[in-house]
């Protein structure tokens, strides 16, 4: 292999700050990844064979097959980001694809006792590159695990290194039944190549998230495991971010809130969904509930015109029970109770949806949306306030 400049990723900061344990586990596995990691090539990128089974983003085209740029065997992936059209003049704009986990040689997709992946990445661009990597199920619907970015010169092969931590993948998603890694990259008539997939296997155990809940309580937000309950989904391109934010004058109960901000779609209005993880469905109790409950959270809205949104109950076959719901005008918390009566049937997910263009901003969504989520719980009656929302449309 060709000499390789190494980039590594680090967790967030508050990932680091707010869930110890887990950062623990992650040092303890790199102190001893020499010793205890086995290295397994998943792909070369030398057919085409199996280079035709790789999912691509409508933007990008299929790619090809690369003999001029080789990090390791005999060829890479190439493939040009987004063409210079006028949909795609956001150079913040990224598109993707899917490299699945079920290959010729056997089935990758059981990641319990993965650490860590890497991948070869050349860039053609004319200047440096962002590049994101994600563990995803692609069913009916793409669930993702947690995102990290990496920046690659251009005119060089690096070597990425994307750190699974394998507490939080299983959280969102089911460790054991990863179908595909995503890769993404930002920017407009961008090439790169990639090669040399690898899956870095260990020894180390690790240890599920463990679950605590109050009474009623759904997701505070105030508890550690907390900040890694709820991940958001990429949409046509664009990336939302949220995180626990510790603030009291942004919270309803305790001190920390969950800030959910979408980014500038420049007229393109797509739907972006806040996902929250099925184990917390689950321990939460929430299908035990009776139906004359409702469910209940706080959210905060920075701008002042009126808003719709919809929560969304997911059992496993997809099915959804969609509740729209209009914020209304003014700067402000809000309480949102939707009826459990219009759940669908073994919920097993919640996700909220909005709109990214048409968020209720002064300037009709440029720049992007942002708020606030908080005190997600369960109550028997609906709250007698001002400020309290119930569903338009069930």
């Amino acid at each position: 292999m060709k000499k390789l400049q190494k980039i590594f990723s680090l967790l967030l900061c508050s990932m680091l700050f707010l869930f110890p344990t887990a950062c623990k586990s992650k040092s303890d596995e790199t102190k001893n990844a020499d010793k205890d990691s086995e290295y397994i090539q998943i792909e070369s990128f030398d057919s085409y064979k199996t280079v035709t089974k790789i999912y691509c983003d409508g933007s990008i085209g299929d790619g090809s097959v690369s003999k001029d740029y080789v990090s390791e065997g005999e060829g890479s992936f190439k493939v040009q980001v987004a063409l210079d059209t006028e949909a795609n003049k956001d150079k913040k704009r990224s598109t993707f694809f899917y490299v699945p986990m079920r290959q010729e040689q056997g089935s990758f997709i059981d990641f319990s006792m993965v650490d860590q992946l890497s991948l070869d990445v050349y860039g053609l661009a004319g200047t440096d590159l962002s590049v994101s990597i994600a563990l995803v199920l692609r069913g009916k619907q793409v669930v993702s695990g947690p995102v990290e970015s990496f920046e690659v010169k251009n005119g060089e092969w690096s070597t990425v290194y994307f750190n699974v931590n394998r507490m939080v993948t299983n959280a969102l998603l089911d460790i054991t039944k990863i179908s595909d890694v995503r890769i993404s990259c930002a920017g407009v008539n961008a090439v790169i190549c990639v090669d040399n997939l690898q899956l870095h296997k260990t020894t180390l155990e690790y240890s599920d998230i463990e679950i605590t809940l109050d009474e009623d309580e759904f997701c505070d937000f105030e508890k550690s495991y907390q900040s890694f309950m709820a991940i958001t989904r990429e949409t046509s391109g664009f990336m939302p971010t949220a995180e626990v934010v510790t603030d009291p004058n942004l919270a309803t109960s305790g001190a920390r809130s969950l800030k959910v901000i979408s980014p500038d779609t420049l007229g393109t209005n797509p739907y972006f969904y806040l996902v929250f993880s099925k184990k917390l469905c689950s321990e939460s109790g929430f299908i035990n509930y009776p139906d004359t409950s409702y469910f209940v959270f706080d959210i905060y809205k920075p701008f002042n015109n009126a808003w719709s949104i919809q929560l969304q109950f997911v059992n496993s076959e997809n099915a959804k029970a969609k509740n729209k719901i209009k914020v209304p005008q003014g700067i402000g918390w809000y309480t949102i109770c939707v009826p459990l009566t219009n759940r669908v049937t073994k919920t097993t997910q919640l996700q909220l949806e909005w709109q990214g263009a048409k968020g209720g901003l002064e300037n009709g969504g440029a720049g992007g949306v942002t708020f606030y989520v908080d005190n997600m719980r369960f109550l028997s009656e609906v709250p007698n306030t001002d400020t309290t929302v119930l569903p338009t449309v069930s």
